[in-house]
């Protein structure tokens, strides 16, 4: 099969610029080689980042020939700003929707409205040439200098605003972005709001190609949580987008002084809006937790249930995820919309969409990760199924390393054989499967009763999977190693927040804990269990071999109540002696591990769970001064039992 998502050895090198589609010429189109962005007529000197409005573009420049990173730490002062600009800069994982585009290597796409190029980049991964085009030159500048630290030359930046679609010739491009941009349109044009919007997405279908294809993400109009406590991201109003335009407008004039013209679209209006202007098919998905950075794309056809989607979204409580993922409540209310919209009736979806589609499939969810994708989909039987494949080349080596496992799992009948097909394209640098899952549900999606009556059989399937590590010949990682691994690659940085004296720590652990090479799955939570006639685990890809025991049982034990990515709950010597008390965990220990000493695997969990909370710590960039007292608390509660 031939898979359309996938990246080459190295980038293709364009073959065409981004004069080559314009009708601008002579001074109307003028190239800065200094800053790698082609300027339209159209800049006018918007400025979208705060923080970028501070710096004139000579002190900007000079400050990004030393680096991003500095850059941002010059700059951006507030931490979770930081954070927020990180993850617009290189966060691979919120281009995942390019997935379900029919995207191939030698397409010309343009990301409208690119801002700091995460997306870009992303698609620059699977095409020809990416241009990316935005109002604000700043961001570009600093697009541009990533493109060069992470070494993209196939993405060319384009300055101007919503006026320079007028000047791309006729059918010049294959595909078209627009995240988060439609919205805006009416605020950047004259005349009624969906009519500016409509007359911008027919000057999209004119550059496009006939068989071209949109990418639209946007917020649905009837988002659940509007009904709620969330003001319209965009007027900043209460309620504004369920009420009557007109009321709204009146709403607006009143409150905020100036009309509204920020419209969002139900999933129904969204694609009556493309079909007037020119898209006669589409295919909209509910995008979870939202558009800007999401993890998964949910069908807004699926006949039954939308399992899942309310602990994606944030809800804890049962009866309101029930409520969420009930489908005719989904398909209205889910808060964000990914809509793929195609230029003729002839859709041309990836090629392995199409097979499924010709073969009766239900798509269900895409599940990204990264740089990975997983699919989700039934059968017309009815069997569940998952295809998993490579959006990039990082993603190869982990999905070849889950391949490497398939024969030892398959003879030893552990997880009811969910490896099938698995195939290595090594000229494509693709990895797919196609893989079947057991009739059941994820473990997480249980009630606490009917969890904990699912435990026994799967501490059994554990012990069973533990023992498989003897069968591989991966080399044996110590508990330093995996510590080190998870702290981050920033050991000057990590050295600041106590390092050494937990180094120090761990390894008597590491020394302590020292034994036979066991499988560890390495990432054995409730939404990776499936439980019915088989319990099968699922997302193998951080899979190890170890020499210490624990981790996998008390991870899912425990994992519920502790959050690593907030990197402030580091356990003290009340939560020590808790964690050692705890006697039905100490149960299930034993029966996954009924060898070995449940002290040393407490600890053992606590230094793997502390480096984690420590890199979370670093690569969020959290003030040491912040995390240096809780850490050097656990580290010294773990030292005196130790020692005791």
């Amino acid at each position: 099969m031939n898979l359309s998502i996938v990246r080459t050895a190295e980038p293709v090198p364009p073959t065409m610029s981004i004069p080559s589609i314009l009708r601008l010429t002579g001074d109307a189109l003028q190239y800065n080689a200094a800053d790698g962005i082609w300027r339209s007529p159209f800049d006018t000197g918007f400025v979208y980042e705060p923080w970028l409005a501070f710096p004139p573009r000579d002190e900007l420049r000079a400050s990004l020939q030393e680096g991003v990173s500095p850059t941002l730490d010059r700059y951006v002062k507030n931490e979770p700003a930081k954070e927020y600009v990180r993850d617009n800069i290189y966060e691979p994982g919120r281009a995942g929707w390019q997935a379900v585009c029919p995207i191939r290597k030698d397409s010309v796409v343009l990301d409208f409205g690119c801002g700091l190029g995460a997306l870009s980049r992303s698609l620059a991964r699977n095409c020809r040439t990416v241009i990316g085009a935005d109002a604000c030159y700043e961001r570009l500048m600093v697009s541009n200098a990533v493109n060069g630290e992470l070494g993209f030359d196939n993405v060319e930046l384009l300055c101007g605003d919503h006026r320079v679609l007028g000047e791309i010739n006729d059918g010049s491009l294959d595909g078209m972005v627009l995240n988060g941009v439609l919205e805006w349109v009416p605020e950047m044009a004259d005349g009624e709001p969906r009519a500016a919007q409509v007359g911008f997405l027919r000057e999209c279908r004119r550059i496009l190609r006939p068989d071209g294809w949109i990418y639209i993400g946007i917020e649905n109009r009837w988002g659940y949580r509007y009904f709620m406590d969330r003001r319209d991201e965009h007027s900043e109003l209460m309620y504004s987008t369920l009420l009557p335009r007109s009321l709204a407008n009146v709403y607006s004039k009143i409150v905020k002084k100036k009309p509204y013209r920020t419209y969002t679209y139900s999933p129904r209006e969204c694609r009556a809006l493309l079909a007037e202007a020119g898209f006669p098919a589409s295919v909209i998905y509910g995008v979870l937790p939202d558009y800007r950075s999401f993890s998964e794309l949910r069908s807004l056809d699926t006949p039954g249930r939308v399992s899942g989607a309310g602990r994606v979204l944030g809800i804890t409580k049962p009866w309101k995820q029930r409520v969420v993922e009930a489908p005719a409540f989904f398909k209205r209310c889910v808060p964000s919309l990914g809509i793929v919209g195609h230029a003729s009736t002839a859709t041309t979806r990836p090629v392995w969409l199409e097979d499924f589609k010709s073969a009766g499939h239900t798509l269900d969810k895409v599940y990204v990760k990264h740089d990975q994708a997983s699919f989700w989909y039934h059968t017309p039987g009815g069997q569940a199924r998952i295809r998993e494949l490579a959006m990039a080349r990082g993603a190869t080596d982990k999905l070849r390393h889950i391949g490497s496992l398939a024969p030892t799992l398959r003879e030893a009948g552990a997880l009811g054989g969910p490896f099938r097909d698995w195939r290595v394209d090594e000229k494509a640098g693709s990895v797919w499967t196609d893989r079947r899952m057991v009739p059941g549900v994820a473990l997480s999606d249980c009630s606490p009763s009917i969890r904990e009556s699912h435990l026994q059989r799967v501490c059994e399937t554990l012990h069973r999977l533990h023992a498989l590590g003897a069968a591989l010949d991966w080399p044996v990682a110590g508990l330093t190693q995996i510590c080190e691994e998870n702290v981050s690659r920033r050991r000057d940085v990590a050295a600041a927040y106590w390092w050494e004296a937990w180094r120090e720590v761990v390894s008597t652990v590491d020394r302590r804990a020292a034994g036979h090479g066991l499988l560890m799955h390495g990432d054995c939570t409730a939404s990776n269990l499936l439980v019915g006639d088989d319990i099968v685990l699922i997302d193998w890809e951080w899979s190890r071999r170890v020499n210490f025991a624990g981790y996998d049982i008390l991870k899912l034990l425990w994992f519920d109540d502790e959050d690593p990515r907030c990197a402030t709950r580091f356990w003290n010597e009340h939560t020590l002696d808790d964690r050692f008390n705890d006697t039905r965990a100490e149960r299930y220990f034993r029966v996954v591990h009924p060898t070995s000493d449940w002290r040393t695997g407490v600890l053992a969990y606590w230094c793997v769970r502390t480096a984690k909370e420590l890199g979370a710590a670093v690569d969020r960039g959290w003030p040491p001064e912040w995390i240096r007292p809780k850490l050097e608390a656990s580290v010294e509660a773990v030292a005196r039992t130790l020692r005791s």
